[in-house]
């Protein structure tokens, strides 16, 4: 370690901080985020193609961060500022890809780059264009009229839930009029597969709110003539996050609001694993003992469970509050993190990223 750090302050790109930032062993080192101010020095971008990808396109990250803020988000609160890859640089990136391929566009909030229809029209050379989840809002119908004519079919959003109420916990600024009207939008461009994002178990989440996203998908399905596939997922707390220290929801809750759930006919349906979620949540909070337990599993196929106390990491605040992931600093305080936990318990709003107005989370 002591030669590649070495090596990349001899760099001299800016990706190497001179002060103490990795964590050792039995050391609380206080890790400052290091992050690329300027995107265009990205080279993030993939330009091969494997059959048995996940993804069979190539692939290019469109942005950093999400204006938006919705408080559960990892994405949004750990890569904040939010970033631009300019146009100029998306271009480059551009011309090494062959002809004839799909495109995959990749970031939080895609379609509010501010070059996105500019973006669109330079890709020529690609076959369809895909944008990762978009933000729902009918501000975007040129944009999605010029997607549908590259050959986009299937288009991915996420309402989260469909309750209004817990949205604005969430600082999700969205309406399920907005998402009505929106659909409707995606049918009168004759889109033939709409995705739709849901989770379960969310904080301040009542057996109301279940009920209210039944409504929705109903109301969805009177709504869009093409395929609709629904993924439920249970609710991980992300770490550097307002929600990143609450419990996970115990299983007999999700048993609950799972089998409340009510799928109209014809509407495909995933709901996810609450063991998977277990884990996920472990993963994203245990230090260097996760990795012993990890081979435990691996090599004598003792099962992480047995090694490590599940309920310390998953169900104890107090506890979670000491976990490595806090010496972490993502450049976002603690302290607006904490105010924007309040403010979900009193369903106030925050208004989006500015970073040329706002100072408010410490990161600018």
């Amino acid at each position: 370690m002591p030669k590649i750090l070495t090596n990349l302050k001899d760099l001299g790109e800016g990706c190497y901080i001179n002060e103490e930032w990795v964590i050792s062993q039995n050391k609380k080192y206080h890790a400052k985020r290091v992050y690329l101010k300027d995107l265009t020095e990205s080279e993030s971008f993939s330009a091969f193609y494997y059959p048995d990808a996940t993804f069979k396109m190539n692939l290019v990250e469109l942005s950093r961060s999400c204006s938006t803020k919705c408080r559960f988000c990892l994405l949004s609160y750990n890569y904040l500022p939010p970033r631009w890859i300019p146009t100029s640089k998306f271009a480059q990136m551009l011309e090494e890809f062959p002809v004839g391929m799909d495109l995959g566009l990749i970031g939080g909030s895609i379609l509010d780059h501010p070059d996105i229809k500019e973006i669109i029209r330079t890709t020529n050379k690609c076959k369809v264009i895909n944008p990762s989840s978009i933000k729902i809002s009918t501000s975007f119908y040129d944009t999605l009229k010029l997607l549908r004519e590259k050959g986009l079919e299937s288009i991915t959003i996420a309402p989260e839930t469909g309750s209004e109420e817990l949205r604005n916990r969430l600082n999700k600024r969205v309406s399920n009029s907005d998402i009505l009207e929106f659909i409707k939008m995606l049918n009168e461009l004759r889109f033939k597969h709409m995705k739709m994002y849901f989770m379960i178990c969310l904080p301040f989440e009542s057996a109301k709110d279940i009920l209210e996203t039944n409504n929705l998908l109903k109301q969805s399905k009177e709504l869009f003539d093409g395929k609709i596939s629904v993924t439920f997922s249970i609710f991980v707390p992300k770490p550097h996050t307002p929600f990143q220290d609450i419990p996970i929801a115990s299983k007999e809750e999700f048993r609950q609001k799972a089998k409340a759930l009510e799928i109209p006919k014809g509407i495909n349906v995933d709901i996810g694993h609450y063991n998977g979620a277990k884990r996920q949540l472990l993963y994203s909070r245990a230090g260097e003992e996760l990795g012993y337990a990890i081979l435990e599993e691996l090599c004598n196929h003792k099962k992480i469970e047995a090694s490590l106390q599940m309920n310390k990491y998953l169900f104890q605040l107090d506890y979670s509050k000491t976990l490595p992931f806090h010496f972490i600093d993502s450049g976002v305080e603690e302290s607006f993190l904490e105010r924007e936990y309040l403010k979900a318990q009193k369903r106030l709003l925050t208004p989006h990223c500015n970073p040329q107005m706002c100072k408010a989370c410490g990161i600018c």
